[in-house]
């Protein structure tokens, strides 16, 4: 019997979350290496001037903050595959997501200050909305499970 496209696409999109959330673990851990085996010119061009542990520090932060961000989605997924669109929980990890996309775009911007390049504003913009967005649905979600539980007579 065929699966029904809603029932099988959250559970895809955990699968590939899922891997997303080992590949950046193994990242986080390998980026000391991966910096050490870059050339000094790439380091100067692209992060903070010839400062290896500025770079790093950066980047490990990036990419704390965005494990942790797609956690808290790896979350909301779940319980969708549980069947619980509306649950208790869905506007917490969707107000976790916001709060620390806010905090990526502050780190975004606090890099835009001190060394500028041009895809570090457009970033921290993007986790702007990002944030915007997820404040947003959990807004929402508050509103539908109130709905959901005293429904209008």
């Amino acid at each position: 019997m065929k699966k029904e496209p809603i029932k099988v696409l959250p559970r895809v999109l955990l699968f590939f979350i899922d891997l997303a959330i080992t590949f950046l673990g193994l990242a986080l851990v390998a980026l000391p290496y991966i910096f050490r085996m870059l050339p000094v010119k790439i380091l100067s061009i692209h992060f903070f001037g010839d400062s290896y542990q500025a770079s790093l520090v950066f980047f490990m932060i990036c990419t704390a903050l965005f494990l942790a961000m797609i956690n808290e989605a790896r979350k909301v997924l779940k319980t969708l595959v549980r069947g619980s669109v509306f649950g208790e929980l869905n506007p917490k990890y969707l107000m976790r997501i916001s709060v620390l996309s806010f905090i990526l775009a502050g780190v975004f911007f606090y890099k835009t200050l001190v060394d500028f390049s041009m895809p570090t504003p457009l970033m921290a913009l993007t986790f702007i909305f990002i944030g915007l967005f997820s404040n947003v649905l959990s807004k929402l979600f508050i509103n539908a499970s109130a709905e959901k539980n005293n429904p209008p007579e």
